[in-house]
C-alpha cells in the first residue's frame, strides 16, 4: 500500500518557518517597547523627584528659593522633552507590535490552513486506500470461491 505525501508539504515548512519567524518579530518589538516603557517611567520618576526635592528643600529651608525653582523648572523641562520624545517613539514601536501581531495571526492561519487541507487530503488518501484494498480483497475472495 502506498505511503501519503503531502503535496504541499514544502509550502507548510515555509510557512512554518514564515510563522517562526513572525514570533521572534513579535518577542523583539514587545521587549523593545517594554525598554521604552521603562525609559519613560524613569523620566516621569525623574520629573516627580526633582519637584518633591524643590518642595522638600524649601519647606526645610522656609525660604523660597528662585535660583533653586528655576534650574528645577529647566530641568523638569528638559526631562519633559526627552519625556515626549520618548512618548512618540513609543507610539510608533506599539504600531509596529500591532503590525506584527496582525501578521502573526496571518501566518498562524495559514498554517492553520494548510494542515486542515492535509488532514482532509490524507482522510481521502485512506478512504480510497481502503477501497483499493477492499476491492483486492473482495477480488481475492472471488478467486478463492471460483478455485474450490
Amino acid at each position: 500500500m502506498k505511503n501519503f505525501r503531502y503535496p504541499l508539504d514544502r509550502l507548510k515548512q515555509v510557512r512554518e518557518l514564515e510563522l517562526a519567524t513572525a514570533v521572534d518579530e513579535l518577542r523583539q518589538v514587545a521587549a523593545t517597547v517594554q525598554r521604552v516603557q521603562n525609559d519613560l517611567q524613569s523620566k516621569q520618576t525623574a520629573i516627580q523627584k526633582a519637584q518633591t526635592v524643590l518642595v522638600e528643600t524649601e519647606s526645610k529651608s522656609g525660604t523660597v528659593r528662585p535660583d533653586l525653582r528655576k534650574m528645577t523648572a529647566l530641568y523638569v523641562q528638559t526631562v519633559q522633552a526627552e519625556r515626549d520624545k520618548i512618548e512618540a517613539v513609543l507610539h510608533e514601536l506599539e504600531q509596529q507590535q500591532k503590525e506584527a501581531h496582525d501578521r502573526l495571526i496571518e501566518k498562524k492561519q495559514s498554517v492553520k490552513m494548510l494542515e486542515k487541507h492535509e488532514d482532509r487530503l490524507k482522510s481521502s488518501f485512506r478512504l480510497a486506500m481502503q477501497g483499493i484494498q477492499q476491492k483486492e480483497d473482495d477480488e481475492l475472495w472471488l478467486v478463492r470461491q471460483k478455485n474450490s
